[in-house]
């Protein structure tokens, strides 16, 4: 079963239940009739999106599983570190091994230039190689970037921050049962002290928090970046 058509599943189930609830008995019957049961009993288990079933059985809401989530980012007013962490942050210029004061912004120009995003088709990327359980920051970035994916930027970051309630209920997820750390790796950020970091959002105790992490600590399957392939 592909995506599209476990998603219609899912309504398809969400309507018998309510139907069956309701106690409305001759509209059970009607859409029984018109052979949408039988048809999901039908389908072999092996074609259904198990990761899309799981989440619908942990009770993640059908819109959050499908069609697009477009949002929109205001790129008129350009990201200011300072107004977010405080005085002396600032986007990283140049490269990694410089001062981070002269150069071009250490951002992905090609999310920077996005003024929509479609929140359904943003994958987590870990980077990580063979039996590998963590990598550094710095690591992470070298690899997204020679695997040619869009990295998120702060200004999306920015937007999700100020609108928690358009990220994804499926973000809450935990990984392996620890809290998902989400990296958005295409805007890098100097320090006052001048140290590279990247901006990240987690959910803890059904709220959202935001936190900046050092490039150099360790990263591991729970600490994925978003990214656009």
């Amino acid at each position: 079963m592909d995506e599209a058509t476990f998603k219609q599943a899912i309504n398809a189930l969400n309507l018998f239940d309510q139907l069956h609830l309701s106690k409305d008995r001759g509209a059970l019957q009607d859409h029984y009739g018109a052979g949408l049961l039988p048809a999901l009993l039908k389908v072999h288990p092996s074609r259904v999106n198990r990761h899309l079933f799981e989440l619908a059985l942990r009770g993640v809401s059908v819109a959050d599983l499908a069609g697009p989530q477009i949002i929109s980012i205001d790129r008129s007013k350009a990201f200011d570190p300072a107004a977010l962490l405080g005085a002396g942050w600032t986007i990283w210029k140049g490269p990694a091994d410089g001062d981070g004061l002269s150069g071009a912004n250490d951002e992905d120009e090609r999310s920077c230039a996005l003024t929509e995003a479609d929140l359904s088709k943003i994958l987590f990327a870990d980077a990580l190689k063979g039996k590998e359980m963590f990598i550094t920051g710095e690591e992470r970035v070298k690899r997204l970037k020679k695997a040619g994916h869009v990295r998120l930027d702060a200004g999306i970051f920015q937007f999700l921050w100020e609108n928690r309630n358009r990220i994804p209920k499926s973000w809450e997820e935990k990984i392996n049962g620890n809290i998902r750390y989400i990296f958005f790796d295409g805007t890098i950020l100097r320090d006052p002290l001048g140290n590279r970091y990247a901006l990240h959002l987690y959910c803890g105790a059904s709220q959202w928090g935001r936190v900046y992490d050092w490039l150099g600590n360790n990263r591991g399957a729970s600490s994925p970046s978003v990214v656009l392939a």
